[in-house]
């Protein structure tokens, strides 16, 4: 049955002038015992729910309720231990007494239990409005089963409480958006509800330190907020395997704890495992200004996995076996935020989520002072495209991410050498070609003994595949000195230098380069064939920049060498109009490591680069036309295809700078290993003491682009 009762009948004093009425035994009081009795605390009444009112010869004269009280009487049901197999009694067969909004609903007197012992309800409580738990004489009201406190709930002083545990599984408590818990002294309260989760949408407050919470099973989410009036000062145990949560994903103003002592010196919240090494949880996005002790449970910024979120506390220490679980991913990261000093030991569990990482610092733990460290750190997941490290400050931990297409910068500065000592070497291969007399160049044209050339040069070079790739400038000079000798023979020396540029494609990084080549030329004529070679050296020293979004630049200065050797075999065919020639030609390149500056967590420290490299040529020199004129103009055409034996990709290996990271290591394709070559050269000879000569070449790939130009004079002695 359905019984609703109003203020007006709530007992015999109702609207007397009394303040309070002294219950005795000529009140009615409603039975709550067995059936399915459902009742209704309408808005303003008081009820009070007392233990065996109508049994004789219990004393409860001292029991006082307001005017516009009512009474709710019930049997005892008594549960002698938790282990008992007691049966709930009538409370537990479906009675239920719902509390209207602007009600309050009120446990009182104590039971005729022995100390310790339990009366337990099932499914009772439905409340809009308050309820509140008096003192019961050191016994316990067990609210099992699924109550509902959509008002404010009250534990008063040296009141116990159970919720949540029934004879099947542990059930859900239900809590308002704006219902606030109050312990006073003495006041305990259990909760127990499985893996089931409780939201307090306001405060849980205890301003005495003797009040206890203590959850069993299950989550308890706080969204109120503690303030200096209504601090929680209380004793707060997690049981292993339960959840505590300071402020849900949509309430990151929560607040938990003493205010009056932000470092958190007010109140310690200890998080612990039990025996068979189940833990205890502490996560949330709000702040609890406390210390927190995580001996031996874990601690959790943020709410499951795949939601990121700040978790500010007063103090924190962790031991050995406590464990801080935190979660990065490309957009943030969650963070344990310490208002004073951490002490650290334990396990700092890093979870990467999936996704493409750029350049960022994500703070994982910071405070104002650290002392100790974590003896185990574990990362899990992947970074896709960026190098991964830790940096672990006074104040600080944090996960350092970087891409990594900025780094090919320092092996675009290999590679680009590459390319310019075969631009150098065949500079040299064609200024032997204009003064040789089998080219159809006759000797006399230029005297015997030595002469000097020299020659302005410009060379451009792209480089790309897809969006990637660089480009190389260089402007500079050549010459050299060149001593005639026997059998159409020659030596001589040659030196380079330049000055340029490389921009990556991608805008993000770009380097200036300075490069000197040294050479020992020379050859000979044998049997209508001919013979030349070239020994050089090589060395660039250069200024590498990468730009790094909301981190700046970061600069480098490294420095390279090469050297090696080159072969030529020729022989002039239809009275040298044609001349077909071979070439091979190998290097050896190290480029040395180099450290980053500016760019503190950033900056990364680069290996050394060591390469060998043999490249080959096979081609024609044709000789268009006889020289022409008084000034004996006489063009050549040089076509050959040309062919990288090495691998012309691109590795660049090395590690953060300044901070704990794995080693990282990139590869880029670069350019292929076959091109087309191909110059043009022009010879005039001025006097016979003096002459002219320029040059255009051009090297082409499906992904390579480069040419080179140069104007200069021969002048013999």
């Amino acid at each position: 049955m359905a019984l609703v009762l109003a203020a007006a009948a709530a007992c015999a004093g109702a609207g007397s002038a009394q303040a309070q009425t002294t219950l005795d035994e000529s009140n009615s009081p409603v039975q709550i015992d067995g059936g399915a009795t459902s009742i209704t605390v309408t808005s303003g009444t008081n009820a009070v729910v007392l233990p065996n009112y109508a049994s004789p010869g219990v004393e409860q004269g001292w029991i006082t309720i307001p005017d516009n009280g009512l009474v709710l009487d019930y049997a005892n049901s008594i549960l002698s231990s938790p282990a008992s197999s007691s049966p709930f009694g009538g409370a537990s067969t479906g009675a239920q007494i719902n509390v209207e909004s602007g009600a309050t609903l009120t446990f009182a007197g104590v039971p005729t239990l022995g100390y310790g012992q339990w009366v337990a309800f099932n499914n009772l409580i439905r409340a809009s409005g308050d309820v509140v738990i008096e003192n019961t004489g050191g016994n316990s009201i067990n609210l099992a089963g699924a109550n509902s406190f959509l008002g404010n709930l009250t534990l008063e002083a040296g009141a116990q409480l159970n919720t949540g545990q029934t004879w099947g599984a542990p059930v859900q408590l239900t809590f308002g958006a704006n219902s606030n818990v109050t312990l006073g002294a003495g006041a305990q309260w259990f909760i127990n509800q499985g893996t089931n989760t409780a939201t307090i949408g306001g405060r849980l407050s205890a301003a005495d330190s003797t009040a206890t919470v203590n959850l069993s099973s299950g989550t308890l989410v706080v969204n109120g907020q503690n303030t200096t009036a209504s601090p929680f000062r209380g004793t707060l145990t997690i049981g292993a395997g339960a959840t505590f949560v300071v402020g849900d994903s949509t309430h990151s103003s929560a607040i938990f704890g003493d205010p009056n002592y932000v470092d958190g010196s007010g109140l310690t919240i200890n998080v612990v495992r039990n025996s068979t090494g189940t833990p205890a949880t502490l996560q949330g996005y709000g702040t609890i200004y406390a210390a927190v002790n995580n001996a031996s449970g874990i601690v959790q910024p943020g709410g499951t996995a795949g939601t990121l979120g700040t978790l500010t506390v007063g103090s924190y220490t962790q031991g050995a076996t406590g464990i801080l679980n935190v979660e990065v991913s490309p957009t943030g990261a969650s963070q344990l935020k310490v208002l004073g000093a951490a002490s650290l030991s334990g396990t700092l569990n890093i979870t990467v989520d999936a996704g493409e990482y750029g350049n960022a610092v994500y703070t994982v733990l910071s405070a104002q002072s650290i002392s100790g460290e974590f003896s185990n750190i574990v990362t899990s997941g992947n970074t896709s495209g960026a190098i991964v490290g830790l940096q672990v400050t006074s104040t600080s931990y944090s996960l350092v991410t970087e891409s990594t297409e900025s780094t090919q910068i320092i092996s675009h500065l290999s590679a680009a050498n590459r390319d310019h000592i075969k631009l150098f070497t065949g500079a040299l291969y064609d200024t032997i070609a204009t003064t040789s007399e089998s080219y159809g160049a006759p000797r006399q044209d230029y005297g015997r003994g030595v002469s000097l050339w020299m020659a302005p040069i410009g060379q451009r070079s792209n480089v790309r595949s897809g969006n990637t790739g660089y480009r190389a400038d260089a402007y500079g000079g050549i010459g050299g000195f060149e001593l005639a000798l026997p059998h159409k023979g020659k030596l001589g020396i040659a030196a380079s230098y330049t000055s340029g540029s490389i921009d990556t494609r991608s805008g993000t990084a770009q380097a200036s380069v300075d490069t000197l080549d040294l050479a020992v030329y020379g050859g000979l004529e044998f049997q209508n064939a001919r013979i030349d070679g070239i020994a050089f050296y090589n060395r660039y020293d250069a200024t590498a920049d990468r730009q790094l979004e909301g981190y700046g630049t970061i600069s480098s200065s490294p420095k390279g060498i090469s050297y090696g050797g080159s072969l030529q075999l020729s022989r002039g065919i239809f009275d040298n109009a044609v001349v077909p020639f071979l070439r091979g030609t190998y290097s050896f390149h190290k480029q040395k490591g180099v450290v980053e500056a500016g760019g503190d967590a950033l900056s990364l420290a680069f290996d050394e680069i060591r390469l060998h490299s043999f490249v080959a040529n096979a081609g024609l020199k044709i000789h268009p036309v006889a020289p022409i004129g008084k000034v004996k103009l006489r063009p050549e055409i040089t076509l050959a295809v040309e062919h990288d034996f090495s691998n012309p990709g691109e590795y660049v290996t090395g590690s953060f700078a300044t901070i704990t990271g794995s080693p990282f290591s990139y590869y880029w394709s670069g350019n292929t290993q076959t091109a087309g070559v191909g110059s043009i050269d022009l010879t005039a000879l001025l006097s016979p003491r003096l002459a002219v000569f320029g040059r255009v070449d051009g090297r082409f790939t499906s992904r390579q682009d480069s040419e080179a130009a140069s104007l200069g004079l021969r002048l013999r002695f």
